[in-house]
Formats: structure tokens, C-alpha cells, sequence
């Protein structure tokens, strides 16, 4: 009995670890810059209701400029500097870095966090004509997608609201790329 509760807190305490590892890596990003993590991330756990609206506010303000960067490129047929852009969206170039950093780190750490969400959907479209990792890439993209729509102020989860964004995506890529010939998506259900 004493052996049984001795191997079962050293069971919890490895356990804990596992569920509590914290990345303070460094995350590499597009330019070959190294930006520290600010803070260690839990896997495995869904992030708090102000992560959520943070992380989605930063992925909505990389849209807009994205925007902005298509409708400039489209009328002057010219690519625009980030001085330029910067200037176009009304902000410094040194916050407009800044921004478009934390919008790729958000995308990181959202698909980091509810990669398990991801999964467990991919894994009900399987066997349908796509691998599981096209599924769950596909999954990502619609999880990104809901995150970018998401409104925090209605008091949902993003896991609850991003359930319907993946499970769409699954099925559109499902039905898109599965099949040699490509059948419209209403036929397929």
C-alpha cells in the first residue's frame, strides 16, 4: 500500500511536469530574427478569455493590413516599403513590426493551443480522401480564419466559436480535394 502511493505522487508529479512544460525558446521568425517568448507557454491547456481577445485583435489588425496592403499594390501596381504602409494605415513603421510580429506569434500560439480541438475534428473526416494531415491543416487554416472573426465581447470561448470555422473547412477541403473529379459541395453531403 505505502509503494502504491509513493509510485502513484511520482505518476502526478511527472504527469504535471508534462502538462505545465514551458517553452522559453525562442521562436524564429520569417526574417531570420529571434524574438524571445514573453511569456512560457502551457500546452495542452485552451488560453484565458483575455488571451483570446488579445491574440484575435492582433490576427484582425494584421487582416486590415493585409487589406490595405492589396487595395495599395492594386491601384499603383507597385509594392509598397513598410515605411509606406506604415504611413497608410497611420502608424509608426517601428508599430507596425511590432504588430505584424505579435500577429504571428498569435497565430502560433492559438494553433499551439488548440491543436487538440483540430485534431479531434480532423479525426471524424478521416478516411474521406484526405490524410489526417491535410485534415489538420485544413483545420488550422479554419481555426485561424474564426479566430480573426471572433468578438470576445459576446462572452463565448474561441473554442466554441472556432468549432464551426474548423468543422467547415474540414468539409470544404474534404469535398474540394478529395475526389479526382470535383463535384460541387452540395452534391457531396
Amino acid at each position: 500500500m505505502f509503494d502504491e502511493n509513493i509510485g502513484l505522487a511520482l505518476r502526478r508529479k511527472k504527469r504535471r511536469k508534462r502538462r505545465m512544460c514551458c517553452y522559453s525558446e525562442c521562436l524564429e521568425m520569417e526574417k531570420g530574427d529571434w524574438i524571445l517568448n514573453s511569456k512560457p507557454l502551457k500546452t495542452g491547456f485552451y488560453l484565458t478569455h483575455k488571451e483570446e481577445a488579445k491574440y484575435s485583435w492582433y490576427l484582425k489588425e494584421e487582416a486590415r493590413i493585409e487589406i490595405l496592403r492589396k487595395m495599395f499594390e492594386e491601384t499603383s501596381e507597385i509594392d509598397l516599403s513598410s515605411k509606406q504602409l506604415a504611413k497608410a494605415a497611420g502608424m509608426s513603421t517601428r508599430r507596425l513590426d511590432k504588430l505584424l510580429i505579435n500577429a504571428k506569434e498569435s497565430q502560433k500560439k492559438i494553433i499551439q493551443c488548440y491543436r487538440g480541438l483540430v485534431v479531434s475534428v480532423a479525426t471524424s473526416y478521416q478516411g474521406k480522401g484526405l490524410s489526417l494531415q491535410d485534415l489538420i491543416q485544413e483545420g488550422s487554416i479554419g481555426l485561424l480564419h474564426g479566430a480573426k472573426k471572433f468578438n470576445p465581447k459576446k462572452g463565448y470561448k474561441l473554442s466554441t466559436y472556432a468549432y464551426w470555422w474548423i468543422r467547415q473547412a474540414i468539409s470544404r477541403a474534404v469535398a474540394n480535394k478529395s475526389r479526382v473529379i470535383r463535384l460541387p459541395s452540395v452534391i457531396c453531403r
